[in-house]
């Protein structure tokens, strides 16, 4: 009897990590999601999701609303992930975020900073919004941004004033 609990055990184990692992990854579209450990990946759908190595592992990004799939290798072995990028009937605003990392004191390119929508219940009225995005190029940023960062109004430096 004592072995057979044990088997019982170990396949309802078994049974929860295969049933984790066929969850898929949801991702909002034009933000990341970790997908774990890997040394490479390719997106079935690179118009719905695209994946990069970083130092942490894999991280996918969603595109636009879709479903596809990660091929992920480690080592030997080879795995998939399926990615379901859902806005779920959120209204998005656009707003800017930093491309790349940038440092204090640097005045930022349009090729350094990207639209990506959020739900407008998180946006506020600090955030620059994508349609006043020439309002911000040209001026030094005060502080680091990290790429990534939504970026802010008082991140800035204020236009002079001709006199």
């Amino acid at each position: 009897m004592h072995n057979l609990k044990h088997v019982v055990l170990v396949a309802l184990s078994v049974a929860s990590f295969t049933a984790l692992a066929a969850e898929p990854v949801k991702v909002f579209p034009g933000w990341p999601a970790d997908v774990g450990a890997g040394e490479a990946a390719k997106s079935a759908d690179p118009a719905i999701a695209e994946v990069t190595v970083t130092k942490q592992g894999l991280r996918v990004r969603g595109k636009k609303d879709g479903r596809t799939t990660l091929t992920i290798t480690e080592g030997k072995t080879t795995r998939t992930v399926d990615v379901v990028v859902d806005s779920a009937g959120w209204q998005l605003v656009q707003v800017m975020v930093a491309k790349v990392d940038l440092a204090e004191g640097t005045t930022p390119t349009a090729e350094q900073l990207e639209a990506r929508g959020i739900p407008a219940f998180l946006h506020t009225s600090s955030a620059v919004r994508a349609d006043s995005v020439s309002y911000v190029l040209g001026q030094r940023v005060l502080v680091p941004v990290q790429a990534g960062d939504v970026l802010q109004w008082s991140q800035f430096e204020s236009p002079k004033v001709k006199k």
